[in-house]
C-alpha cells in the first residue's frame, strides 16, 4: 500500500504537479477523476496521458446532486451561506478517493495545499497549515476522518502556488498556465441567480429590504442571492452604505445596517467534526483560532462544548458571521481541531 497512490486528477495545475512529485518520489501513481456530473471528465484522462500514468473515473453524479448542488440550493434559499467545497469533500470526492484506494491498497492524494500527519500531543490524524498562505485549503478539508487521513498524501503541503506553476512549466505540462478554479467550480460561469433558478421549483420571491429596527427600505430580489456581510446589489437611498446584516427566511426579509453593525463576538457551531482532537468532554473549554470562511485570518477564541454543539466567543469582534458558513478551529501548532457549520 505505501508505494501505491490513488490521486484526485481534475486537468488542473495542482493536482497535475502533485502526481509529478509523487512519480519523482517514486511511487505508483494512478489517476482518478470523479464524474460529478458538472465537468469534462476527459480533462483528467488527458493529464494523466501527460503524466504517463494509469487513468480511471469514478461515478458520483447521483452523490454530487443529493449532498452538492441540492445542498447548495436548499441553503440559499433558506437565507444561509453555504459551503459546497467542504461537504463535497467530505462527501463526494475523498469517499471516490478512499473507495479506489481500498479497492487497490493504496494511499490516496490530492493536490490540495496543506499538510498531513499525527498531531504531536494527542497522536490523532490531522491536516495543518501549508506553506501556501492565502492559497492554503486546510479550511475544506476539516470533515476527513481519520481512516481517511490515515492514507493522505498531500504533495504540495511545503509548496506555493508560483513553485507549483513552476514545476509544471518544467515539465512541459499543459495546465502549467491554466487559470486557478473558480470557488463553486461547477457554476462556470458564476451566475448564481440562474443556477438556483434552474435547479428549484419556484427560485427565491422577491421580498422586503428592513433596517435593524424593522423599517422598510426597499425591495430585495431573493434572499438567496444575498449573505451578510454583501454590499454589491443593494441600493437604497441614504446618507450611509448599506451592507447585509441578517436574513430572515421567515419572512423572506433582508436586514440592512451601517458595516460597524456587522461585527459580533460570538457564534454557536453544530454538525461539529473532530480532527486533531477528541471531542470534548461537556462543558469543556479550549482556546483556538478560528476561521469563519476561507479568506478569513483565523482569530483568537474560546470554545466551550455542550449538547452537541461549540460555543464560540472571539477575543475582538469579527465581521460578518455568516449562518450555514464552516467555522474551522486551529491549534497553536496550525493544526486544525476540529470544525463544524455556523448556526
Amino acid at each position: 500500500m505505501r508505494n501505491r497512490v490513488i490521486i484526485g486528477l481534475s486537468g488542473g495545475v495542482d493536482s497535475m504537479a502533485a502526481a509529478l512529485l509523487l512519480l519523482r518520489d517514486g511511487y505508483e501513481v494512478i489517476g482518478l477523476t470523479v464524474d460529478t456530473g458538472h465537468g469534462d471528465v476527459s480533462e483528467g484522462s488527458q493529464a494523466a496521458r501527460e503524466l504517463g500514468i494509469p487513468h480511471i473515473t469514478a461515478d458520483y453524479r447521483k452523490d454530487f446532486k443529493e449532498y452538492v448542488t441540492e445542498y447548495l440550493v436548499s441553503e440559499y434559499l433558506s437565507g444561509r451561506t453555504p459551503n459546497p467545497c467542504a461537504v463535497c469533500n467530505r462527501r463526494v470526492k475523498w469517499p471516490a478517493l478512499i473507495e479506489a484506494a481500498l479497492d487497490a491498497d493504496a494511499m490516496v492524494a490530492t493536490g490540495h495545499y496543506a499538510v498531513a500527519g499525527k498531531h504531536p500531543l494527542t497522536g490523532r490524524y490531522a491536516v495543518r497549515e501549508s506553506s501556501a498562505g492565502t492559497k492554503d485549503q486546510t479550511y475544506m478539508l476539516y470533515g476527513l476522518g481519520q481512516e481517511t487521513l490515515e492514507r493522505a498524501l498531500f504533495p504540495l503541503g511545503c509548496y506555493g502556488k508560483p513553485e507549483v506553476r513552476r514545476i509544471a512549466a518544467e515539465r512541459g505540462l499543459s495546465s502549467a498556465g491554466k487559470p486557478d478554479s473558480q470557488d463553486i467550480c461547477f457554476i462556470k460561469d458564476g451566475d448564481m441567480e440562474r443556477f438556483i433558478k434552474e435547479n428549484s421549483d419556484a427560485g427565491s420571491p422577491p421580498g422586503k429590504f428592513t433596517d435593524p429596527d424593522g423599517n422598510a427600505l426597499g425591495m430585495h430580489g431573493g434572499i438567496a442571492f444575498y449573505t451578510p456581510g454583501q454590499r454589491k446589489g443593494i441600493r437604497i437611498p441614504g446618507g450611509f452604505r448599506r451592507y447585509v446584516k441578517k436574513i430572515d427566511a421567515e419572512s423572506n426579509t433582508v436586514v440592512l445596517s451601517a458595516e460597524e453593525e456587522l461585527f459580533s463576538t460570538d457564534m454557536t457551531v453544530s454538525e461539529v467534526a473532530w480532527m486533531a482532537y477528541e471531542p470534548l468532554a461537556e462543558g469543556a473549554f479550549l482556546t483556538l483560532k478560528a476561521k469563519i470562511r476561507s479568506a478569513h485570518t483565523a482569530a483568537d477564541c474560546a470554545v466551550k462544548y455542550s449538547n452537541g454543539r461549540l460555543a464560540c466567543e472571539f477575543a475582538k469582534p469579527q465581521r460578518a458571521v455568516a449562518p450555514g458558513q464552516s467555522a474551522v478551529f486551529y491549534d497553536e501548532y496550525g493544526y486544525v481541531a476540529c470544525g463544524g457549520v455556523i448556526d
